[in-house]
């Protein structure tokens, strides 16, 4: 079982995130077979150094970097980068949060014992807030039946966990440009066609958020975001009608509140494994 990282880098990035993000890939108890870095438009310069020196550090791992003119979004540069993945499995990997040092190791465990069975499989993360002791963690379902259910009320998988074969995203269409929702447009679709799924009982990674994060997730465009996925599920029968009103009244209205509202109900709702 090959496995290549894909992972896609921004201007906007911070430089210390993208460090650490970087090193828990390279540290892995088992080493990973590629490693495919997407540039999404042009970098900083402090962030196009930390990504040399990443690669002039790590002769023994195979790395891969895309440079795309412009920024495209990160949709369109991860299938952009699927292109260049030399091997069955993708292990996607965000540019600020950290592997744990086994995860290559648990998916891999999980998914031979599995015998292969499923397209894709993901597992638990735990989320942290920087200089917070703090944490918290998002647990998925793990059967494909029962995220199939979960499906009705949130995405069910945790996208920075997933490991997937190659050609089953791209059967199903691959990343399409749906800004906040790739990858829960991508498993609706892929549930949709009759795609398998599988999460492991485990927290494979630690996923960095803060106050920019609840920012990004508020506001009109993400109310319209919101609804365009809404009314995509409800339209592929993959909700009712009773689902899509609930979804949009819970849903769409947290995107317009003040943050500190959105926090509130974000803590309240990871108890609940509603968002």
């Amino acid at each position: 079982m090959k496995i290549s990282v894909l992972m896609s880098v921004y201007e906007k990035e911070k430089a210390e995130y993208l460090i650490e993000a970087l090193n828990s890939i390279k540290n892995q108890s088992v080493k990973v077979d590629e490693f495919i870095i997407v540039k999404d438009g042009l970098l900083t310069l402090e962030l196009d150094d930390v990504l040399s020196e990443f690669e002039e550090n790590c002769r023994d791992l195979k790395i891969v970097t895309v440079q795309l003119k412009t920024n495209i979004g990160l949709g369109l540069a991860l299938n952009e980068g699927l292109k260049f993945c030399n091997y069955e499995w993708i292990m996607r990997m965000d540019s600020d949060d950290i592997s744990r040092i086994n995860r290559v190791e648990i998916m891999k465990r999980g998914v031979l014992k599995d015998n292969f069975n499923h397209d894709v499989y993901g597992s638990h993360y735990e989320e942290f807030f920087d200089n917070s002791k703090n944490r918290q963690t998002r647990k998925v379902k793990l059967l494909h039946d029962d995220i199939l259910l979960d499906l009705r009320k949130k995405n069910p998988m945790n996208h920075v966990t997933i490991c997937a074969k190659k050609q089953s995203i791209i059967d199903a269409g691959g990343y399409k440009d749906f800004k906040s929702f790739e990858d829960y447009f991508l498993w609706a679709r892929m549930l949709k066609y009759g795609f398998k799924f599988m999460n492991i009982d485990d927290i494979t990674v630690d996923v960095r958020i803060g106050d920019l994060m609840f920012e990004k997730r508020r506001g009109w465009f993400y109310f319209k975001q919101e609804f365009l996925m809404q009314r995509y599920l409800f339209k592929s029968k993959l909700t009712s009608l009773f689902d899509f009103c609930i979804n949009c009244s819970i849903r769409c209205s947290v995107r317009l509140m003040p943050i500190f509202l959105i926090k509130i109900i974000y803590n309240i709702s990871r108890k609940l494994r509603y968002l």
